[in-house]
């Protein structure tokens, strides 16, 4: 019996029958802790993002009938997952697409723990479509401190040794980037 995993609330409405198609080629294996999900808004949308997802990636025979906007939103919500190679490889995916719903997925991994992901989005921060960044920033300030906040926490907790000065930590500079750039 198929696990149907990724909920519209997760994505804007318009998504919807994008993700019915998906949760109709992909067979989810594990589960997902529903309760452990942060709160954003996207065009004035409130979407309820989960923080970890616990499965197996689908295969590439389950992901060959999905067309590039299903592949997108599966790639978001693959950012999610508990295994931080794999939210990598998925960032990798998503980064350059320019559509809104990859922003919030962006900023969430922007103020995470694994370094080579913050280095990524450092590395694109040029190529990010500021008008969706800066519109998500302004519908989402709340969120947006709290995850710079996060970030900093995580620079103290695990990179403090290695870049003893803040202003070294490729997190801050990215969230100092968004703040000259777009905001």
């Amino acid at each position: 019996m198929q696990n149907r995993i990724i909920t519209c609330a997760s994505f804007p409405s318009y998504q919807g029958s994008n993700i019915s198609i998906i949760n109709n080629f992909i067979e989810f294996q594990g589960s997902l802790p529903h309760s452990d999900c942060f709160e954003v808004t996207l065009n004035n949308e409130l979407l309820s993002i989960p923080y970890r997802i616990y499965f197996e990636e689908p295969s590439t025979k389950q992901i060959s009938h999905l067309n590039s906007e299903q592949v997108n939103i599966l790639n978001c919500f693959y950012t999610r997952h508990y295994n931080g190679y794999i939210r990598e490889r998925k960032l990798k995916e998503i980064i350059l697409v320019d559509n809104p719903v990859t922003v919030p997925f962006v900023i969430q991994l922007a103020g995470e723990y694994v370094y080579e992901i913050l280095e990524i989005i450092y590395d694109h921060l040029n190529d990010l479509n500021k008008d969706n960044y800066k519109s998500f920033i302004a519908e989402n300030p709340i969120y947006y401190q709290k995850t710079r906040d996060r970030m900093i926490s995580y620079w103290n907790c695990n990179y403090r040794k290695q870049y003893k000065d803040l202003r070294d930590y490729k997190g801050l500079q990215i969230f100092k980037y968004i703040e000259r750039n777009l905001m």
